[in-house]
């Protein structure tokens, strides 16, 4: 489990925490002195909700004036531990928002530590003022209020930190503390790659730094070399999937994949059941989906999907109405308009692209023209949907080979995306009693077939590394996601025992 990895790295990086004690003690001092400046606010307001009689005369509750003081003396306390470089700064913003992150919902509180920390920040050796007549920091005051990005971005620098200062723990071969290292950093790269793939500029920003840091250090072959051999993943890389993405593309002469056998294509289809629509109706996602392909009364693309779709055939019309959604669902997406909120909107966009070029080829069965048809929707795409210069912005449809395989293998990562995205409401909802057993069954199948396929015959997973770069944005190979064990325990098995499978 990824919980139980980073809290047994977390065991392992405390004893190097304790080794600095002076910045700890630095932690200790200052938030017992700003607790004891609260607890007195607090208790002056409890003392002034206890006067009943209007005659009783309240006292005037403040934070105390000498904070400026106090913090004059931190100052100084601060200076005398300075670390190398910037990392003392880098670890006190870190804690600074674990800080305020344990106000939770008392918002008084918050702003009360948020600006106590600013003007620490601020007047303090961190801000690095350059001269008098700007007051602007060097290093910016950002407090981190999501906890989940806080957790990530503290665990890719906490991780390069640790590693720069204890290189010599791979060098032991039995050591625990070298094997939860090791789970540790397999789990920090993946992090990594998911944190560096997000197309959403704003969630991006916020990792900028530890991105920055964190590809400097293993963007180096020598550091990740070392990594690799130390830790026993070959696969190991400080490629984003959109830079893996790209480089395919631009050595597709020389790419190779694996097709598991010659058959005819119609046959290669694993058909989905109509019950997964029913059972994933409610999710976010299938919400997405399902805006997605509303219907587009304008008629301002009309002529440019013509013109895509010119011959007319028995599929010309539903060809038009693709491209039209196609076209707005891209606009909408690049203006914020998408009223569904999801985690990562471009890959559900991208998914539901592929999903409608494949009903578009099954419906007609032309898997022999599939490559024609692809290139129209491509087409689509380089006329249309070109509106931002940055890579890292940049919300594109693509293929390789554009081929039926390639298409049909594109559509059944969307499925197994939103199966192990919504796999633990998925898992709750199932039992061997619950009275649509037979819809879950048709179900869970299907996607056990898939992911026999992607696992096995597609090499999504390593045994040393985990999932397979291209695997990342779709598939887990831990095994407690395994769909078997769900059939399992639709056909009688108790979840309990499931778990100590």
């Amino acid at each position: 489990m990824s919980e139980d990895i980073v809290a047994e790295a977390l065991k392992l990086f405390e004893d190097e925490t304790r080794k600095n004690s002076g910045l700890q003690k630095f932690y200790e001092d200052f938030y017992s002195a700003i607790k004891n400046d609260y607890k007195n606010f607090e208790g002056c307001i409890e003392e002034n909700r206890k006067k009943k009689n209007k005659h009783d005369s309240n006292v005037f509750c403040h934070i105390n004036h000498k904070n400026e003081i106090a913090l004059e003396k931190f100052q100084e306390q601060f200076k005398s531990i300075r670390l190398h470089d910037t990392k003392h700064c880098d670890y006190l913003l870190y804690w600074m928002s674990d800080k305020i992150a344990e106000c939770k919902y008392n918002t008084h509180r918050i702003i009360w530590l948020y600006n106590i920390f600013q003007k620490f920040w601020e007047n303090g050796i961190c801000c690095n003022k350059k001269d008098s007549e700007n007051n602007a920091c060097e290093k910016p005051y950002v407090i981190e209020f999501d906890l989940n990005a806080l957790k990530s971005k503290k665990g890719l620098y906490v991780l390069l930190d640790y590693y720069n200062s204890n290189k010599n723990i791979l060098k032991n071969e039995t050591s625990e503390k070298k094997k939860s290292f090791c789970n540790y950093v397999k789990y920090m790269f993946k992090l990594y790659n998911n944190m560096d793939s997000d197309v959403d500029i704003n969630v991006h920003k916020k990792y900028d730094n530890e991105l920055s840091i964190f590809r400097s250090n293993f963007e180096n072959e020598e550091n990740l070399s070392e990594l690799k051999i130390g830790c026993n993943y070959p696969n190991l890389s400080a490629q984003s999937e959109r830079e893996l993405n790209n480089s395919i593309m631009s050595s597709e002469g020389n790419f190779q994949r694996f097709i598991p056998f010659k058959v005819e294509l119609s046959k290669y289809v694993i058909e989905p059941p109509s019950e997964m629509d029913d059972i994933l109706k409610e999710t976010s996602s299938y919400k997405l989906y399902k805006e997605f392909e509303t219907k587009v009364e304008a008629e301002t693309d009309n002529e440019y999907c013509k013109g895509i779709f010119k011959e007319e055939n028995n599929h010309q019309a539903e060809g038009i109405e693709i491209c039209k959604k196609i076209i707005n669902n891209f606009n909408k997406l690049y203006k914020n308009e998408i009223k569904t909120s999801v985690g990562n909107p471009c890959l559900h966009y991208k998914n539901w692209v592929y999903h409608e070029i494949w009903k578009f080829v099954i419906n007609q069965s032309e898997y022999k023209n599939a490559k024609e048809i692809i290139y129209k929707f491509l087409d689509i795409q380089k006329g249309k949907n070109l509106r931002s210069s940055n890579p890292k912005n940049v919300c594109h449809y693509y293929f390789i080979f554009s081929d039926f395989i390639e298409l049909n293998s594109k559509k059944e990562e969307k499925d197994l995306h939103d199966y192990f995205k919504y796999y633990h409401t998925i898992y709750e909802n199932i039992s061997a009693h619950i009275s649509d057993k037979e819809k879950y069954k048709k179900y869970i199948q299907y996607i056990y077939e898939l992911y026999k396929r992607h696992k096995i015959d597609w090499k999504c997973c390593d045994a040393s590394y985990g999932v397979d770069p291209l695997c990342r944005h779709y598939f887990k190979c831990e095994e407690e996601y395994n769909p078997s064990d769900l059939l399992e325990i639709l056909n009688g098995a108790k979840k309990e025992d499931i778990k100590k499978k």
